[in-house]
Formats: C-alpha cells, structure tokens, sequence
C-alpha cells in the first residue's frame, strides 16, 4: 500500500503529530509566574474542548469548580510534569518514526504516551507507514514551551488537563527503505498548542493543534 500524497505531506511533518491540524490562535493568558487556577482555568465540557476551542480568559471560577483544582501551590510542579511527559512523546515517537513503524516494542511505548484520538491517529499512521515501508531519517525538539492553560477536573477528579504553548523544529527526511527521499523536512519552527491529561499520575498526550504564524516569543530559537 502507498500513503496518499497527501497523507505523505503530513507524515513528513511528522504529523506534527498525529491529531494536530491547522487552527486560530486560541486566547492565551498574560504572563505569571505562578498559574493561578481562577485566571488560567476551564470549565470543563463533555466532551473536554482541545485548547484551541477555550473560551477566553474571564471571571473567577465559580466555588465548585475551584474546589475541583489542585492546590496552587501544586500547579507549577503539575506543569513541569505535563512538560516532561511531551518531551518524552516526542522522543518515542522519533524513535518509533526511525524505524519505519516496524519496532513492536517501540510503537508500544508511542501509544502508551497518549489517549483518546491521538492514540487512535498514531495506530493508524504507525500501520500505514510500516506497510509503506518508509521511515523517517530525522527527528524533533522541543525549542520551548509555556503553560497555556489549565483544564478544570470533572466532578469525580479525573480529567485534569494542562495546555501547552510549543515551539517545535522537526528535520530530516521521509524516505524509502532504499534511502530515497520522499519528502524533506524544512527544520522550520512550528507553534503548537498541545493538552495532555492526568491519568492517575501518568501525563498523556489528548489533543495537538498547529497554530498560524510563528512561536510566541521567548518560545523560538
């Protein structure tokens, strides 16, 4: 089976992962050094909005959804996980992509990193490249991130989310097996805004959008 061009396209962006797709800048909070659960929280909906949909930064939330937040003297060691765990997804997903998909263990490990239609986009891409027969001759960093915003849990606790502002650089090549390219990676910065959700204390990967324009500044190299 060959991918279709213009799946190959996207595939040579590494997806810019799967589940990402082009979107409006979505409202961002001001900066501070300390997030503040009243100012940078969402109401949750069912199902949860990708950060891209948020509603913009508005009043204090109401008592019973504040009760729902952790501790904010919790917040900024919560983040700094939320951060760590997509800094690990994007090292498996690499380590994965290197091998063409056809690494069991490695495309376990990919799949694991996330949830919900991330997840399921990852199976997918990860069948249709190994049955290509392509793999990618490269990989990504992670040039900066910032808390973009916090998402409030449901009533019974689960479904604590962290959004964040990425600024991400992915270069390289998509190739044949016999080294031919198919497509090359430009290596320019991408801006994404990526949610991950807390699962029993495991960080996963729910949702990826690509932003227009540049990454925020302070963000790019």
């Amino acid at each position: 089976m060959r991918v279709r061009p213009a799946t190959v396209m996207v595939t040579a962006l590494v997806l810019v992962l799967a589940g990402c797709g082009p979107g409006p800048e979505p409202p961002r909070e001001p900066p501070s050094p300390t997030p503040s659960p009243s100012r940078s929280a969402e109401p949750p909906t069912t199902p949860q909005p990708d950060p891209d949909t948020a509603a913009p930064e508005g009043p204090t939330l109401p008592p019973e959804l504040a009760a729902r937040m952790p501790p904010e003297e919790e917040i900024d060691g919560l983040v700094l996980e939320a951060e760590a765990a997509y800094v690990d997804h994007r090292a498996a997903y690499d380590a994965a992509a290197r091998t063409g998909f056809t690494d069991p263990d490695l495309v376990e490990e990919l799949v694991a990193t996330a949830t919900g239609d991330v997840r399921e986009a990852l199976e997918v891409e990860a069948a249709a490249i190994a049955e290509a027969g392509r793999l990618v001759d490269g990989g990504a960093e992670v040039l900066g991130m910032e808390l973009h915003s916090l998402l409030v849990p449901e009533a019974d606790g689960t479904g604590f989310g962290v959004a964040l502002d990425v600024c991400l650089r992915i270069e390289g090549a998509l190739e044949e097996s016999d080294g031919t390219v198919v497509y090359e990676l430009d290596g320019d910065p991408v801006h994404l805004v990526v949610r991950l959700t807390d699962h029993e204390g495991t960080w996963l990967v729910a949702s990826q959008s690509v932003q227009e324009g540049p990454c925020p500044e302070g963000l790019g190299p």
